[in-house]
C-alpha cells in the first residue's frame, strides 16, 4: 500500500508515521510538508492509493488544493485532517471533493478505521457533523452513501449479520463495521432495525422490501 501524507509540523508526522506502519507493515508513505508538495507527489505516484493531508498548511488555499486534487486526481481518495472541529469546516471539505475528515485529537484506532472504510470505498463522515448539521445536510449526507455503503445497507435489511455480508461482499469484519457505523451517522440512528426502517423510508432500497 501506498499513502501520500502532507502536514507542516514534523512530529505530528512521526507519530501518524508510527499509527500508519500498525495499519500496514509494508506501508510506503511519502511525506510532504505543504500542498504543492502533497500535489506533486501525486503527480509523480499515480499508484498512490490514499492521500491524507492537513487542512491547514501554508501555502494554497487549502479548500482549493482538495478540489485541484480532485480534479487532477479523482481516482485518488482524499481524506482530511484537521486540529478544529467545526461542521462547517467538515461539510466544506467534503464539497470540495474529500472522501473523509478525521479531527487530530481523535484516537489512533478510530483513525485507522477511518481509513480502513475509505480505502473500501467509502466515506467517512465525523459524529461532529450529524450532531451540528441540520436536516438538510444530513440529507445532503445520505445522497453521498456509496455503493459499497448501499450494498451494506442492503445486508442490513436482509438481517445478515456483519460476518455475513463481509463474506459476499469479499471485506473483512472490521470494514464492514466501519461502513456500518457510517451508515448509522448518515441515516441519524444507532441500530440496524432502525437504519433498515430509514432505508425503506427514504427509498434506499428500491422495489425491495424488508
Amino acid at each position: 500500500m501506498k499513502i501520500i501524507f502532507a502536514d507542516d509540523h514534523t512530529l505530528f508526522r512521526a507519530g501518524m508515521r508510527h499509527v500508519l506502519t500498525q495499519f500496514d507493515p509494508e506501508l510506503v508513505l511519502l511525506e510532504a510538508a505543504d500542498h504543492e508538495g502533497a500535489a506533486k507527489l501525486a503527480a509523480e505516484h499515480h499508484d498512490a492509493d490514499l492521500l491524507l493531508m492537513d487542512l491547514a498548511m501554508p501555502g494554497q488555499n487549502p479548500y482549493a488544493a482538495i478540489k485541484e486534487l480532485r480534479n487532477r486526481h479523482p481516482s485518488l481518495p482524499i481524506v482530511v485532517m484537521s486540529a478544529t472541529n467545526e461542521a462547517g469546516e467538515v461539510q466544506r471539505a467534503f464539497d470540495c471533493g474529500a472522501m473523509g475528515f478525521i479531527p487530530k485529537h481523535e484516537t489512533a484506532p478510530v483513525m485507522l478505521s477511518a481509513l480502513r472504510l475509505v480505502l473500501s470505498g467509502g466515506i467517512y463522515m465525523p459524529p461532529l457533523l450529524m450532531r451540528h448539521t441540520s436536516g438538510t445536510t444530513l440529507s445532503a449526507g445520505v445522497s453521498r452513501l456509496t455503493p459499497r455503503q448501499l450494498e451494506v445497507l442492503r445486508g442490513i435489511a436482509d438481517g445478515k449479520s456483519n460476518k455475513e455480508i463481509g463474506r459476499v461482499m469479499n471485506l473483512s469484519e472490521a470494514t464492514v463495521k466501519a461502513h456500518v457505523m457510517a451508515l448509522y451517522r448518515a441515516l441519524d440512528v444507532d441500530n440496524r432495525v432502525a437504519a433498515a426502517q430509514a432505508a425503506k423510508d427514504r427509498g434506499l432500497l428500491g422495489d425491495r422490501s424488508l
